[in-house]
């Protein structure tokens, strides 16, 4: 969440304006632990987060592999050969 953060305040973090996905992004409410971890919350049962969650763990992710330096051809499966 601090990574998406940080790439919205700098105006790097881009998406294709649907509106169900900017609906959830709105509910989310950022909750922080003593440790200053911080954990995505929506304050009713009817707000949907779950395009925001998905966008925290595909960067999440992302950060992993960035710091294994592991190539990302290893993450792209093969449509034929699965």
């Amino acid at each position: 969440m601090k990574e998406i953060s940080a790439q919205i305040d700098a105006g790097r973090f881009h998406h294709d304006s649907n509106p169900c996905y900017v609906w959830m992004m709105s509910n989310v409410e950022v909750k922080e632990d003593r440790n200053e971890n911080i954990f995505p919350r929506k304050l009713r049962a009817g707000n949907k987060i779950d395009g925001a969650v998905a966008t925290i763990i595909g960067m999440n992710r992302a950060l992993a592999v960035a710091e294994e330096d592991v190539p990302i051809d290893d993450f792209i499966l093969d449509p034929i050969s699965g």
